[in-house]
């Protein structure tokens, strides 16, 4: 995956945070392993790592879940994942997502708030 193909992944992630009222700030520091992290409108911190090849990252995912601050939940947004992976989501406990999902997620946003106006 190229550096322009990683970015605008990581911006549809970023612009479905965004839609769920969710303040998000973007790492541009190397000191850390995701890409931005996001605070919900309860206050709820994540720390967001969008990983399009997940099978090829696992290690990134180790290291993250040992920094992140205690408040804050690891959320993995990759491409897609199967059975195996979740599970092991479950065990470390890290959300782990498709950028599909959220992105239904947010069209399904748009839609409801347009029909409430």
């Amino acid at each position: 995956m190229s550096a322009s193909d990683k970015k605008k992944f990581i911006n549809l992630c970023t612009i479905t945070f965004k839609t769920f009222n969710h303040k998000v700030t973007p790492i541009s520091s190397r000191q850390t392993l995701w890409d931005f992290t996001s605070i919900s409108s309860t206050n709820r911190q994540y720390a967001v790592c969008c990983i399009p090849r997940l099978k090829s990252s696992k290690g990134i995912i180790s290291i993250a879940l040992k920094k992140v601050p205690l408040d804050t939940r690891l959320v993995v947004v990759t491409n897609n994942f199967d059975e195996q992976d979740f599970e092991e989501s479950l065990a470390k406990n890290y959300c782990l997502t498709t950028l599909a999902s959220i992105k239904d997620f947010n069209d399904r946003m748009i839609e409801a708030r347009m029909n409430e106006v």
